[in-house]
């Protein structure tokens, strides 16, 4: 049997390191296992450190680089405490929501442009998220929860008014529990 054509377009959306928590792992799980569709994929991700993450070709990863001139502080991390150095949404200030924000807006738009994927796969149900939402407003997009997202809601709820308010016009939403469902 020949190779089939890529018949789909996704487009997988992370706000941290894939691979190195269990929201990554499971961000990178479903890219891997995707690729037995021939599905045509792009990644975008938060990266700092130099750090190498090999699922995808590096063409068609779209990473939004942290401890760098664009954002001069560490990766925004969902947790308190990560396997790498971070930065608390707690401890950020508008100016640093200002350019994260800026950031990934910026690299949205550049896969919107030369991409425009069919449906989208957005992890956490926060700020991220919610912003794909208003770039993408005839995109298929589906929320996958990782719990850390309701957390930082109770967390942050002035963050949470603010910032996640696109949530409720998702055309999906994955939970990993019904307790988890009954949380949202």
């Amino acid at each position: 049997m020949g190779e089939r054509n890529a018949y789909m377009k996704v487009l997988h959306v992370l706000a941290q390191l894939p691979s190195r928590t269990g929201s990554g792992v499971y961000y990178t799980n479903i890219i891997e296992g995707f690729k037995k569709y021939n599905y045509e994929q792009r990644a975008i991700f938060g990266y700092q450190d130099e750090y190498t993450w090999d699922i995808l070709d590096t063409k068609y990863q779209y990473p939004v680089v942290f401890k760098s001139k664009e954002l001069p502080f560490p990766l925004v991390g969902m947790s308190d405490v990560m396997p790498y150095e971070n930065t608390l949404y707690s401890s950020m200030t508008e100016e640093m929501i200002g350019m994260w924000e800026e950031a990934f807006r910026k690299r949205l738009k550049e896969l919107k442009d030369d991409f425009n994927p069919d449906i989208i796969f957005a992890h956490h149900l926060w700020m991220l998220t919610s912003i794909v939402r208003e770039m993408f407003p005839n995109t298929k997009i589906i929320g996958l929860c990782h719990n850390t997202d309701i957390r930082q809601a109770k967390m942050n709820p002035l963050l949470k008014d603010k910032y996640v308010n696109n949530l409720h016009k998702l055309d999906c939403v994955f939970s990993a529990s019904e307790m988890q469902r009954m949380k949202l």
